[in-house]
């Protein structure tokens, strides 16, 4: 039997025909529920370019053995990325849920004037390994090669003062569609928290902004980068 499901992850890298390995837990997690048995095939992804169909050996304990490789790609494709403010809650994986089923090359955190902060060093390292799983299930969900990455928050402030490249700000007083300068790997679409930007901080992005618009429609804090992301994809394969 074929896993027709989506691909499971595995790291790849260095990996031929015929190599083993075995899955960590939560993908040994995910085999257990498609009740593969030994000699069962299934897909295996690793969000660095590379996929693969492999064999199952030991089910139970997650061992495979690779039978081909189905993609290697060397060089990630141009992609944006995306850096927004903070969420309440659980808002900021469901953006990334969405977001990283399209090409986007990775997300920074943002704590922002109006926005959310985390309560501390160990409250910031738990938003980033669930934004690494929601990254990892987005990646099968969506079969790309590549994963999104997730970069460690922090403030706008220093954000800004790093040089991201070309900021790409989210902004209804923007155009519906800007000219976008420079190679897709080099555009930041920008988006703020609840509330938005204080005047403070949309000082420091600066005039040298492209401002992109999505029209009249108010949307919420964590539907507009989804819409946003889409739109500035559409843009990119028009050129």
């Amino acid at each position: 039997m074929h896993l027709d499901e989506t691909p499971l992850f595995a790291p790849l890298e260095g990996l031929e025909a015929g190599s083993t390995l075995v899955l960590d837990d939560a993908e040994l997690a995910h085999l257990k529920v498609f009740r593969l048995n030994a000699g069962d095939t299934l897909d295996l992804v690793d969000g660095r370019g590379r996929s693969a169909r492999a064999r199952t050996l030991n089910a139970k304990r997650g061992e495979l053995v690779l039978e081909e490789i189905l993609a290697d790609e060397r060089v990630r494709p141009a992609e944006p990325a995306l850096a927004i403010g903070a969420l309440k809650g659980n808002a900021l994986e469901e953006v990334l849920d969405h977001c990283a089923q399209m090409p986007l090359r990775a997300l920074q955190p943002l704590w922002c004037d109006h926005g959310q902060r985390a309560k501390g060093a160990d409250a910031a390292e738990g938003l980033e390994k669930r934004l690494r799983a929601k990254a990892r299930v987005a990646l099968k969900q969506s079969r790309r090669l590549w994963a999104t990455e997730i970069l460690p928050p922090k403030s706008l402030d220093e954000w800004l003062a790093g040089a991201p490249g070309t900021i790409v700000l989210l902004d209804e007083e923007g155009e519906r569609a800007p000219e976008l300068p420079g190679a897709a790997s080099g555009l930041w679409l920008l988006c703020g928290p609840e509330g938005g930007f204080s005047a403070r901080e949309l000082g420091l992005v600066g005039p040298d902004a492209v401002k992109l618009s999505l029209g009249p429609t108010r949307l919420r804090a964590k539907s507009a980068p989804i819409f946003a992301l889409g739109a500035l994809g559409a843009l990119l394969a028009r050129r």
